[in-house]
């Protein structure tokens, strides 16, 4: 055998290899709707923010940092892709997702080993809309609120998740943490005489500082970055109270205590912590490295005005010396010190208005992925005063500038709506339109209001015309949705026919024409098609096992989605459905009952529930869950059959002498007739 001895004393001699350096582990901290004006660095004086103050004083503080939309989606985007809404094209809450096609900071370090997880607050956060790309863990799981309101997490709970996590994630790591407190603010009374959203902010600070205290500790020449979404204010406008945000950069090389006082852009985030991670520079990121002076000329815009109310979309960009808005006119804003003013100085010069148009021109647009919404999500965004609407709305010209009382309108419709003062909000709507005849997503709002009032047919009539003036996936989807809740399967699998015809690549739009139309194979070809591993394929799954008679199964997956969509009515039919299939006869009813209060205009959904309260003679229930849509749908045969049916049986019931102790037995979950 040939001696090793030559070959290892070579290599004790050899020059011992020189360590490769670990890069950096990163920490980003995004705030939602919080200005800088808000924060101790920054000059307030009412909020408490020592760990800011802390981070702002080891590190780099930028005072004129912008975000590239008042809208919460949209901007998170941008700063994870490093591009301006245009190119990466989520335009809007609650109307886009963002495209598989688009590469994420967090996919970016992923391939270069790092470990990558994400801690999230708050429904425009959820991975429905795509910002789990590259994560390999994504905290947005939820607790099923009772009843289910702002469907977010508070700080609190965030950061405890992410220290139980932190200690797990070993060698270079990559955490995004989100939090969302202030819109609308979760008052504390730090200090007695301060205000809600000062005092919340006070709070998020001191829970950011368990966050980072732990960070500091697990990875002492680790990276941390603070800026937030947006601020607050209208998301129709671009004023500084919106567009300008925090941003503090620290770690290591770089200079403690250091302003910059030029403006940066929210782009500027990914190219930055790119390079401190010793990685290239993206060619799709339209940003520049923050420590070389970043983005030169900040981009913003809003497009809510159009999607909502057809007004003007409205673009503007941000230099030294102020700020330019183009809407239906176009108008220059000085800055004085950090801020820009409200007040314009005038009319704009032609060569304002010809930068922001070059700046557009080079962006790249694109066609966004349209999101297709439930009437429980549309509920879900309203109640975070996220400003949705339809893609498909054309420009119009007035100004949002010019309708601010038209928007606060809309804005009290959405309110009064979620009240349940749906005449008054209705007049709200009408009062928009009037002044507003462009105004797309308000008509749609209108006949949402119309079937929840208990006119469906009113809704079917306003949405076939808006059909007609122009076709689009969100009214094409409101149709088939109306027609499955009145039990009229043709109808709603031809609008989610055409639905699939505009935007096939939606799982959302698939499942409706799978439940309308579709056969067992057909379903379970179209599910094997999917990735097993997205939560609303899951959902599909559960739903063919349960037509496959296995209910253990479809138990399971139902289970699954109910903790991650708890917003969703049809996970918790098909668990009521299981487990009824088992033999669970209460806890099958109470999941039906969940159902038919997260959709309570799904006729299926009560129609079910109404037939198994009759099976365990629980007439007087099944009578209280069948009336609305008796009233409702007082031609349908099934209904008016199983309404008749439970009221003889009540009627019977009466007459006979009830045994003590006999009977189903359940709480009343609030279901009105």
């Amino acid at each position: 055998m040939r001696s090793l001895l030559p070959l290892l004393l070579a290599l004790a001699c050899a020059t011992p290899p020189v360590p490769k350096t670990e890069p950096p582990s990163i920490l980003l901290v995004t705030l939602g709707g919080t200005p800088a004006h808000r924060l101790g660095p920054y000059g307030s004086a009412t909020a408490q923010t020592p760990t800011w103050d802390a981070l702002a004083a080891s590190g780099i503080t930028f005072n004129r940092a912008y975000t590239t939309t008042p809208q919460t989606l949209p901007s998170l985007t941008s700063i994870h892709t490093g591009q301006v809404p245009p190119t990466h094209g989520v335009r809007n809450d609650g109307d886009f997702v963002l495209s598989e096609k688009s590469k994420t900071l967090a996919e970016q370090l992923a391939g270069a080993g790092y470990l990558t997880a994400a801690f999230t607050s708050t429904f425009t956060t959820d991975s429905r809309w795509g910002l789990d790309q590259g994560f390999a863990f994504y905290g947005d799981t939820h607790t099923d609120p009772e009843p289910l309101l702002l469907h977010r997490r508070f700080a609190d709970e965030v950061i405890d998740e992410a220290l139980e996590t932190l200690p797990a994630l070993t060698g270079p790591t990559f955490v995004w943490v989100h939090l969302d407190d202030t819109n609308p603010p979760r008052f504390f009374s730090v200090k007695p005489d301060a205000e809600p959203v000062d005092a919340t902010v006070t709070y998020q600070d001191a829970q950011a500082g368990r966050l980072i205290n732990a960070w500091r500790v697990l990875h002492p020449d680790g990276i941390v970055v603070l800026t937030a979404d947006h601020g607050e204010g209208s998301g129709y406008l671009l004023e500084d109270a919106m567009l300008r945000v925090p941003l503090f950069l620290s770690g290591p090389g770089l200079q403690a205590g250091e302003t910059v006082d030029d403006p940066v852009s929210i782009v500027d985030v990914a190219p930055t912590l790119l390079a401190m991670a010793g990685l290239p520079k993206s060619l799709a990121h339209q940003g520049a490295d923050l420590r070389s002076g970043g983005t030169s000329l900040p981009y913003s815009e809003s497009l809510a005005g159009q999607y909502a109310l057809g007004l003007a979309p409205i673009y503007a960009w941000t230099d030294a010396d102020g700020r330019f808005v183009q809407g239906g006119w176009g108008a220059y804003y000085p800055a004085v010190g950090p801020l820009v003013q409200d007040q314009s100085t005038g009319t704009a010069l032609d060569v304002q208005a010809t930068t922001l148009a070059h700046l557009r021109t080079n962006q790249g647009e694109i066609a966004g992925q349209h999101a297709v919404l439930s009437s429980a999500e549309r509920g879900l965004l309203r109640n975070l005063n996220a400003l949705y609407g339809d893609a498909a709305a054309l420009p119009g010209e007035i100004d949002p500038r010019d309708a601010e009382l038209r928007i606060a309108r809309v804005a009290l419709a959405a309110v009064r709506q979620e009240q349940g003062m749906l005449m008054r909000t209705d007049e709200l709507l009408d009062s928009a339109i009037a002044d507003l005849p462009t105004a797309w997503g308000a008509r749609l709002r209108k006949a949402i209001v119309a079937n929840e009032r208990g006119y469906p047919m009113v809704t079917i009539l306003s949405l076939e015309s808006m059909w007609a003036e122009r076709p689009s996936t969100g009214v094409a989807v409101l149709l088939a949705e109306t027609h499955e809740q009145r039990l009229a399967n043709d109808q709603a699998a031809h609008w989610w026919n055409l639905a699939l015809e505009r935007n096939p690549a939606s799982i959302e739009i698939a499942a409706g024409l799978l439940r309308t139309q579709a056969s067992a194979e057909q379903w379970s070809v179209y599910v094997a098609s999917q990735p097993a591993d997205l939560v609303r394929v899951q959902l599909l799954q559960a739903e063919l096992h349960l037509r496959e008679d296995r209910p253990h199964d479809a138990l399971q997956l139902a289970r699954v989605a109910a903790a991650q969509m708890p917003w969703s009515a049809r996970a918790r039919w098909i668990e009521g459905e299981a487990l009824w299939e088992m033999g669970h006869v209460n806890p099958a009813i109470d999941a039906l009952y969940r159902a038919v209060e997260l959709s309570p205009w799904h006729a299926h959904y009560r129609l079910q529930l109404g037939s198994h309260l009759r099976e365990v003679a629980r007439y007087d229930h099944a009578l209280r869950v069948l009336a609305p849509i008796a009233r409702r749908l007082p031609d349908n045969p099934t209904v008016i059959d199983n309404f008749e049916g439970s009221r003889q049986g009540w009627i019977d019931a009466r007459k006979k002498v009830r045994r003590p102790g006999t009977g189903y037995t359940t709480v009343k979950r609030g279901i009105k007739p």
